[in-house]
């Protein structure tokens, strides 16, 4: 969404945000005993402490904050 709406984003942050999230999909799958919420949610936050607060971006969000809204379910604004 970021890239469409033209901001440039640096390499190091695209490899971060993909680095936190390659491990997701096993855990929503259940695959093996270290996938676990805590270490994912380690991954999250790295990212989270890396970028969020760099400069340069109105659309990046925290990814441990996705994570809990994914979580909670649907609102009802």
């Amino acid at each position: 969404m970021r890239i469409r709406y033209g901001e440039q984003i640096a390499s190091d942050e695209v490899h971060d945000y993909l680095d936190a999230l390659h491990n997701v999909p096993a855990l929503i799958r259940g695959d093996g005993e270290w996938f676990t919420e805590a270490n994912i949610a380690t991954d999250l936050a790295h990212y989270d402490k890396r970028w969020l607060q760099e400069l340069g971006s109105d659309l990046r969000k925290s990814l441990m904050t996705t994570l809990d809204e994914a979580r909670s379910g649907p609102t009802t604004d």
